[in-house]
């Protein structure tokens, strides 16, 4: 009698939650039917538009064939969404991405690429806006003429942007660029600056600190107005090159 009862309850349990695990699979995959809108905030490098094409979320006829799941799982797939939020309101779904941190642009070899702040190197789209970054230029590749986020010259240029960063918040923002030069030696521009800042190869974090101990002077207005160079290549030195000087190379110590 005990075993029979028993049984009976173990069935029974079995029963209330086979059910409320059918019940819960049904909902949260039900067909949207009733979905006439999709809206997407968040947006800042693509416009609504590009992100709902990537996720072929741009034609209307196909919503009742989407899920919420479906929907989340389309719109994580873009290379630049970090992760996207979905809400159903009604008949219309919400949804609010957060965008991944970009921290500068590259280009290699006539390609573009942007690298995250959790150093993932993602393809720069055509249309993106809004990516005032410093830009790194000509990388050191080997053969096959492909960049990864381990190539070495790109792991120096990183550097020296840090090294900006940390130093000084106004010589940071008027960065520009950083030209490897495929290897050969290295030049910075600054916004502000008419003129290259040549770094040379070799201790580049303390050439660019050194630098910025000048930053300035160097950026001030008329004397901006006659250098033509500033060259870090020699020790612990600054040799600047004027325009129209009366020696033949110009150079001098600040």
């Amino acid at each position: 009698m005990n075993n029979t009862i028993r049984k009976q309850g173990i069935l029974f349990l079995f029963l209330i939650t086979a059910g409320i695990l059918f019940l819960a699979f049904s909902i949260d995959n039900k067909t949207n039917h009733g979905v006439e809108i999709i809206e997407l905030n968040g947006d800042s490098y693509l416009s609504n538009d590009l992100y709902f094409k990537f996720a072929g979320l741009d034609n209307k006829d196909d919503y009742a064939n989407l899920n919420l799941a479906i929907i989340k799982d389309r719109i994580e797939k873009h290379p630049y969404v970090e992760r996207a939020f979905i809400k159903n309101d009604k008949n219309k779904v919400v949804i609010e991405i957060e965008e991944k941190d970009v921290d500068v642009v590259i280009y290699s070899n006539e390609q573009a690429y942007l690298i995250t702040s959790k150093s993932e190197l993602l393809p720069l789209l055509q249309y993106t806006e809004n990516i005032n970054f410093p830009v790194i230029k000509n990388p050191a590749v080997d053969k096959t003429g492909k960049l990864n986020i381990k190539n070495k010259d790109l792991i120096t240029a990183l550097k020296i942007i840090k090294a900006i960063q940390f130093a000084d918040a106004s010589m940071f923002e008027d960065l520009s660029e950083i030209d490897l030069r495929n290897g050969k030696d290295i030049v910075a521009y600054f916004s502000s600056l008419n003129y290259p800042v040549v770094l040379g190869r070799q201790n580049e974090i303390k050439k660019i600190l050194y630098f910025n101990s000048f930053w300035s002077k160097v950026k001030d207005n008329n004397v901006n107005e006659m250098i033509s160079y500033a060259d870090l290549r020699y020790n612990k030195q600054l040799l600047i090159g004027k325009i129209n000087s009366d020696t033949s190379n110009g150079n001098t110590q600040l």
